[in-house]
């Protein structure tokens, strides 16, 4: 039997929901070599060949996609795996591709002194959108788009999905809105997926980490350490009710890393928290619905989609696809959820931490020093000190330009 129904890396991951927590390989890892798991111990099973074997079995430094080759080199999904131009597959043969820094005609050499990405077993990626690996096919996608640049974001990778100004990678299936005349593709790209493959096949490592650390610095989550996809699912792992509807990999997708208590989620940017999920809502609407207008969400999502669901909402209409409310205390921002639990409880602890984290909402939130005072024209955004907002051209709230400056008072 063939488990050709796992062959999508996101119905592979789905399998996993029971994973142990222990184990010597991440379920990333296991995915990305084919292996869907089977619900007992750490057995595991290629969805094409049906080779199967405890994953502990596998001594490191010899990784999943090492083993498959070594013990099904048959496999045509070993032989047939379609990954990113960045790299090519002579890897399978040679079984020492974390040991060393990879050399090939096809990609950047990297070394052990890059500051902060290296290529690993997890780096290998399947093309997300393989229709538009061409990039013809993907300039040809934008029709009817006035404000789109097709020639230079089909060069960077992105195809027009015809939903207002979003556009995605055909590589790493980012989604990228809210683009102006001053955005500039490829820098958008490292921004917002830099361990996209074909991303560093093209600008190379160094340009990929010059922007990342650009973009940190304006960039503000509330919980830096879920700021990647892999990170905030990890949260998931084992842990997640497998009668909730919402998957593990749509949260994360929309931004939320689990929380460990009950069914509550938050935003790893805006710390905003979701609880009591009922079928059919859809968490994108969801974080648009009560977290609108933060960063990620606009770039994600785009002002439109987000201008939409507030409609609805006011109009007293549930967003498509939705069907009740989110729960009682309906997606408050952390603080208020942390006062409501303070009233109730009244632990003094609790409320002198709920006194400090909102002393720390007044600081400016870039060098997290000095209080806010300088409102941003013409966003209206008042989120830093003065000397922050002297170094910035754009609002590190909305990533809009900023026009002028203006110092504010508290009374």
């Amino acid at each position: 039997m063939r488990l050709l129904q796992y062959s999508s890396p996101l119905e592979r991951q789905a399998s996993y929901i029971n994973w142990p927590v222990h184990s010597r390989f991440s379920r990333n890892q296991l995915v990305q070599a084919g292996f869907t798991y089977t619900g007992t111990e750490h057995i595991v099973r290629c969805f094409t060949c049906d080779y199967t074997a405890s994953a502990n079995s596998w001594i490191p430094p010899e990784n999943p996609s090492e083993a498959h080759a070594r013990c099904s080199p048959e496999c045509s999904f070993v032989l047939g795996i379609k990954m990113c131009p960045t790299f090519n597959t002579s890897w399978i043969n040679k079984y020492s591709f974390t040991d060393s820094p990879i050399h090939t005609d096809s990609i950047v050499p990297v070394t052990d002194t890059s500051p902060t990405y290296r290529f690993t077993d997890e780096s290998l990626q399947r093309l997300q959108y393989p229709q538009f690996e061409n990039v013809m096919s993907r300039i040809q996608s934008y029709t009817n788009v006035s404000k789109q640049r097709p020639k230079l974001l089909a060069e960077a990778g992105y195809f027009y999905t015809g939903e207002a100004d979003i556009v995605r990678c055909f590589c790493c299936g980012i989604g990228l809105a809210e683009w102006n005349h001053q955005d500039e593709p490829w820098v958008q790209h490292a921004k917002h997926s830099f361990k996209c493959s074909f991303l560093i096949r093209e600008k190379g490592v160094d340009y990929v980490n010059d922007q990342q650390t650009r973009w940190k610095k304006i960039y503000n989550p509330k919980h830096p350490a879920l700021e990647d996809k892999d990170s905030r699912l990890k949260t998931f792992a084992g842990v997640w009710r497998t009668d909730i509807e919402q998957t593990p990999e749509i949260l994360v997708d929309a931004g939320f890393f689990y929380t460990g208590e009950e069914d509550v989620v938050r935003c790893h940017y805006c710390d905003g928290g979701l609880r009591h999920w009922d079928p059919g809502e859809i968490p994108w609407e969801e974080h648009a619905r009560w977290f609108p207008f933060w960063i990620f969400l606009i770039k994600m999502k785009g002002r439109e989609y987000i201008e939409d669901i507030k409609r609805k909402t006011e109009e007293g209409q549930r967003p498509e696809s939705t069907v009740s409310t989110v729960s009682q205390l309906p997606c408050l921002p952390a603080h208020r959820i942390y006062l409501k639990e303070v009233e109730e409880e009244k632990d003094l602890q609790k409320i002198k931490e709920t006194n400090r984290q909102l002393k720390e909402k007044m600081k400016c939130i870039r060098c997290r020093t000095n209080d806010i005072c300088m409102l941003f024209v013409n966003c209206g955004h008042r989120k830093t000190c003065e000397e922050c907002a002297d170094l910035m051209d754009f609002c590190p709230f909305c990533d809009t330009r900023i026009k002028k400056r203006l110092k504010t008072f508290l009374s």
